[in-house]
């Protein structure tokens, strides 16, 4: 049970994953993007996002559904596009360069909408609105504090990279996977 939580799995398809494993020999077809598929998990207020078995329309649910056998709370989707995303967005509301960010999901109508809510005190800790977005409509939404919010996307991107390294040592100097590790340190300052 989270206030706000994302989790990023690396589980590419045989051609990613000999893709990702041959790198810089064995070229990225036909981005990273898509070669560093797998999937997501996103938990927003004690409700995890997830696609029932005969449905293709996400819901979220409680956290006391997170054993239904008929729901899965992995969303597939090009992963590694998707950090990028996140860690642009993220960084584009930290640098308040944007006062709202959206982080979208490359392959699915899904994304993370994330606001600057207006603050009575300037003194008071900064709140982001953050919502889980599919076809425009959220499917919920929480109050969350800026601070939290940009420690978890750093937490989920730095394990993402973790992923990434493992699977093959050598993606540390690619550069979209330096750009992922650059958000993250930019993020815990």
């Amino acid at each position: 049970m989270a206030l706000f939580r994302i989790d990023l799995r690396l589980k590419p398809g045989p051609e990613g994953d000999k893709q990702l494993s041959g790198w810089p020999e064995e070229a990225f077809t036909p981005d990273f993007m898509v070669a560093s598929s797998g999937l997501a998990r996103l938990e927003l207020e004690s409700k995890v996002i997830g696609v029932s078995a005969n449905s293709h329309q996400p819901t979220a649910t409680t956290t006391d559904h997170l054993n239904a056998k008929q729901i899965n709370y992995w969303l597939p989707d090009y992963t590694g596009g998707f950090a990028l995303n996140l860690g642009k967005a993220a960084l584009s509301l930290k640098n308040n360069t944007q006062r709202q960010a959206t982080a979208h999901f490359i392959d699915e109508p899904m994304a993370l909408h994330l606001e600057q809510e207006a603050q009575a005190d300037p003194k008071a800790p900064a709140i982001l609105k953050v919502s889980v977005v599919f076809n425009g409509e959220s499917l919920t939404a929480a109050h969350v504090p800026a601070a939290l919010v940009m420690a978890e996307i750093a937490r989920c991107l730095q394990d993402f990279v973790v992923q990434l390294v493992s699977h093959n040592p050598r993606l540390a100097d690619q550069s979209d996977v330096s750009q992922i590790r650059q958000f993250v340190g930019q993020l815990v300052v």
